[in-house]
């Protein structure tokens, strides 16, 4: 089997309201992070993303000091959000083997289809 990869990863880490003070600039082994204040939210972006890998990413936050009673002691667990393609690669393994275009207008199609696995909503939630 190929060794896949991934292209155009996105990871977003939304705080809600978790995140009082970056206190350091966020540092990965690969790719580029930045934090985005009107999302509330830190973006790794890589833009190839090999199979069996392991790549980290680490920032520092400070937290807020003090929360009021009526805050939800749940709020701060919002959903780690992924978004990639992965080219070449159908996850259902469907193949077309025979496409025949008839078009009266003299388009001229290419004799290959190109498969690609995108992420709808993908999101991972703490627990």
């Amino acid at each position: 089997m190929p060794l896949l990869s991934a292209s155009l990863l996105g990871v977003i880490l939304t705080s809600g309201c978790m995140f009082s003070l970056l206190l350091l600039l966020p540092q990965a082994s690969i790719g580029t992070v930045t934090y985005v204040p009107e999302r509330d939210a830190i973006v790794w972006s890589i833009k190839q993303f090999y199979g069996a890998r392991e790549y980290r990413m680490r920032a520092h936050f400070g937290l807020p000091s003090v929360a009021s009673e009526e805050d939800d002691k749940d709020s701060w667990k919002k959903p780690i959000g992924v978004r990639f393609e992965i080219p070449y690669f159908t996850v259902s393994g469907i193949q077309v083997r025979y496409l025949k275009i008839i078009e009266k207008s003299g388009y001229l199609a290419l004799p290959w289809v190109r498969y690609i696995t995108q992420a709808g909503e993908y999101q991972l939630r703490m627990t």
